[in-house]
């Protein structure tokens, strides 16, 4: 689960998390939902495109009421690694 505390004076329109697993593979976006107070999405490993294991990179963007946009930086601390059972 991504969570995110997003908040604007003019109000929060719409907060996306982009994700992919491998460089070389297109971002995927889903849709954050408020939930008390928060935004947050569940994402599967098994729903991520590009390659089953390796490094998770995502970063999420917000837009506001009148149309501006901000950008998380990049992250690349979660490994998506094989489970041995």
């Amino acid at each position: 689960m991504v969570t995110a505390e997003v908040k604007d004076e003019s109000g929060v329109k719409q907060v996306t998390l982009w994700y992919r697993v491998g460089s070389d593979q297109k971002y995927t976006p889903v849709n954050l939902s408020l939930i008390a107070n928060k935004y947050s999405v569940t994402v599967k490993a098994l729903d991520t495109p590009g390659g089953e294991y390796g490094t998770w990179e995502f970063y999420i963007t917000a837009d506001d009421a009148v149309g501006n946009q901000s950008q998380s930086p990049l992250d690349t601390s979660v490994q998506l690694l094989a489970c041995v059972g």
